[in-house]
C-alpha cells in the first residue's frame, strides 16, 4: 500500500503564503537584477522564479530555445511577473521582456512595470507603474499572496 502524504496545517500555510514572483528585464541588466532578487528573498515569504538570473548568454539556437522555454516555465509559476522597463525615448534594441510581460498578461498573471510605460500595452489598467524599485519593494512586503 502506498503511503499518501499530507501536508500538515503549517506546511499547507507556508505553501499558501508564498509569492511567486518573476523579476523581466533586459539581459544587460542582470546583475543589477540579481540584487532585486535578494530583496524579493529578504522578505522571506516570497520567491523568485527566474531562473535566467543564474544563467549566461548563449548564442547557438539550441541553447537559445532551452533558455526561452526554461523562461516561460518561470513565468507560468509565478503569480506576479515584475517588467524593469526601460526609457521609451531610447532606443532598446532588445525585448524579451516584452514578449515576457505579454505572456504572462495573456495567461492572468499580474503585471507590474518599474519605472516606465514602454508602449502601448503598458497602458492597461491592468498593469501597475511604480516609479521605484523601494515603492515596489514595501507592496511585495504587505502581499502574502495574489
Amino acid at each position: 500500500m502506498r503511503k499518501v502524504h499530507r501536508d500538515s496545517g503549517k506546511e499547507k500555510e507556508a505553501k499558501e503564503r508564498t509569492l511567486k514572483v518573476y523579476l523581466a528585464a533586459k539581459y544587460e541588466r542582470r546583475l543589477e537584477i540579481c540584487t532585486y532578487r535578494d530583496n524579493v528573498r529578504a522578505i522571506g515569504s516570497h520567491e523568485v522564479t527566474s531562473r535566467w538570473l543564474d544563467g549566461e548568454e548563449h548564442k547557438d539556437v539550441a541553447a537559445l530555445q532551452m533558455y526561452a522555454r526554461r523562461d516561460l516555465e518561470d513565468i507560468w509559476k509565478a503569480d506576479l511577473l515584475i517588467a524593469f522597463t526601460e526609457d521609451p525615448e531610447t532606443l532598446q534594441p532588445r525585448g524579451g521582456r516584452h514578449f515576457e510581460a505579454g505572456y504572462a498578461h495573456a495567461h492572468h498573471k499580474e503585471v507590474w512595470l518599474l519605472p516606465f510605460r514602454e508602449h502601448i500595452f503598458h497602458w492597461l489598467p491592468e498593469a501597475r507603474l511604480f516609479s521605484e524599485w523601494e515603492e515596489c519593494l514595501v507592496e511585495l512586503a504587505n502581499r502574502k499572496h495574489l
